[in-house]
């Protein structure tokens, strides 16, 4: 189903696409997450979601000095979560307080598309905002451990997930010649599929034209 709704979008894209003025860049990100997944059942104590730094591609059909459609995909490996429990999810009541870890992995495919209204306040500067589409895709781990060697774990476990999701964007393009120039960015992305992780990203690019 995935698959024909990504075709039809193709078929219908292409005749608009032929037309636009088309920008490549590459850059880097950097991922501040929140929010992991809090399991039932037990008492979260801390949670420690470090951020990550990951390098990503895009394309920008601009159809308009106004409008322009924008495509990327960022790879997102060895993203870690740790939480910290007062007892092993999924436990029930207990009667006796324990410490444990849980640990969440995975990599992270991310595609995403936006719709992008521009505004050009100097012949240099373009600013870039939009509503934003995303696929994500998490190939994950769970595991859990405790200092207490009484306590009865889970044994570790794949986790695998994939689905869309929404978020928003925006871009300042500083125009270095008439074919290059320099991006910054802002997103907010759901990135549910990922242990319901949210996250802000930080993201500098280099950008040529066609």
């Amino acid at each position: 189903m995935k698959l024909r709704l990504f075709t039809l979008a193709f078929l219908l894209a292409t005749p608009w696409v032929s037309r636009a003025d088309i920008s490549i860049d590459a850059g880097i990100s950097y991922f501040d997450f929140r929010q992991g997944r809090i399991e039932s059942n037990s008492t979260v104590l801390a949670v420690d979601d470090p951020g990550k730094v990951a390098p990503f591609v895009a394309a920008t059909f601009g159809f308009s000095k106004r409008f322009g459609l924008r495509a990327s995909y960022h790879y997102i490996t060895d993203v870690k979560s740790v939480i910290k429990y007062g007892s092993m999810p999924g436990s029930g009541p207990i009667t006796t307080p324990v410490i444990v870890y849980g640990h969440y992995e995975d990599d992270i495919h991310l595609f995403s598309f936006s719709p992008e209204f521009k505004w050009s306040p100097s012949p240099t500067l373009t600013l870039a905002a939009g509503p934003q589409l995303n696929w994500v895709a998490s190939r994950g781990r769970v595991a859990y451990s405790s200092t207490d060697p009484t306590v009865l774990l889970m044994a570790p476990h794949r986790k695998n997930d994939d689905g869309f999701t929404l978020g928003g964007t925006a871009r300042a393009i500083w125009s270095v010649s008439a074919k290059t120039a320099l991006s910054l960015g802002y997103q907010y992305l759901d990135l549910d599929p990922s242990f319901n992780r949210r996250s802000h990203v930080l993201s500098a690019s280099f950008q040529l034209s066609f």
